[in-house]
């Protein structure tokens, strides 16, 4: 029996009824995973005049994991809170899933974890190197590295991906490449899983010819948004997949957003989430569920109006709902 417990956060704007739809799927598919709810971003400011509340900051420090909406940080006169809780639980490495769902129209099946530094968690610390007199600076020195690779390689590992690819992100500063290059393969040395390093043509070639061959990518901060976009074009555009911020003890998974008015209510990118959180915590069979209704509602074009279905967020959280009813007693 499972003893954990997780944090929702609603959040702000119109995410925040998607994330209460969360809380049913959890429970049908993790019934002994315990639900607990608390505040943040402006919606807690206007009550509490605090857009990350004390409680909050405990609750995120008790529990085993955290799933956040969306924040309206523009609407706050702080920072976005999300900044702050990076640093104060060291949620170093910022991480992505994407695959493909069905009749999205994209052709190719990609299915790949995106993973890179969380730069709200950052230090400021630089490392200069030069070359050529040029001078290549980076926020990212050898700790930082070796965080983000640490993490890479445990989350590989529980997605059972068997390979992880590094790409460029330095490609017009040579000497900071190398500098990554001599930091992370003696990491590997003993370790269960591979690793490669790729130039960001090269990945893309990969990633349009064979998506399939890249299936764990650690990207520097050029690289991370030049790959996510391409990656979101394969899965059916922005507001679809999951996203998570991790560290060595704490994690908050967030539904990824659009700035699509036509997409914001679209209840995908809530749902992934609520399978994202719960593999961060162990239990994947409630990941693996939730992904495969999703697929499930996709492949039967049930799904929101936004990606060429019919039904509302509200038909579509229904449908779910009964799916992993008919799951739960067959399987």
């Amino acid at each position: 029996m499972s003893n954990k417990t997780v944090l929702l956060l609603p959040g702000d704007g119109p995410g925040n009824a998607a994330i209460k739809h969360v809380s049913k799927t959890i429970n049908a598919v993790a019934p002994d995973v315990e639900v607990v709810f608390g505040d943040i971003g402006f919606s807690a400011y206007s009550v509490r005049g605090e857009a990350l509340p004390e409680r909050t900051s405990d609750l995120i420090a008790s529990c085993d994991g955290v799933l956040c909406g969306h924040i309206e940080a523009e609407k706050l006169d702080q920072r976005n809170p999300l900044d702050d809780i990076s640093i104060q639980f060291g949620l170093r490495t910022r991480i992505r899933e994407y695959f493909t769902l069905p009749n999205t129209g994209v052709g190719k099946n990609m299915d790949m974890l995106l993973i890179g530094s969380n730069p709200d968690h950052l230090d400021g610390s630089v490392e200069n190197e030069e070359l050529s007199g040029i001078t290549a600076t980076s926020n990212l020195n050898e700790e930082n590295i070796k965080d983000v690779v640490t993490d890479a390689v445990f989350q590989s590992g529980m997605f059972g991906r068997d390979r992880i690819s590094f790409i460029s992100g330095y490609d017009d500063l040579p000497v900071m490449d190398e500098y990554v290059r001599k930091t992370v393969s003696p990491m590997f040395e003993g370790c269960d899983i591979g690793h490669e390093m790729l130039g960001k043509e090269e990945a893309m070639y990969r990633l349009v010819t064979d998506p399939g061959s890249v299936r764990c990518a650690v990207c520097g901060h050029d690289s991370f948004s030049y790959i996510e976009g391409f990656a979101k074009g394969m899965c059916g555009g922005s507001g679809l997949m999951a996203e998570a911020i991790v560290g060595s003890k704490h994690s908050i998974v967030m539904p990824s957003y659009s700035d699509d008015e036509n997409r914001l209510n679209n209840p995908t990118a809530a749902m992934l989430s609520a399978g994202l959180l719960l593999m961060e915590i162990g239990e994947r069979r409630g990941y693996e569920i939730i992904r495969e209704i999703v697929s499930v509602m996709y492949r039967e074009k049930w799904s929101t109006s936004d990606v060429g279905g019919c039904l509302t967020p509200s038909q579509f959280w229904e449908g779910s709902t009964k799916l992993i009813e008919a799951y739960n007693r067959y399987a």
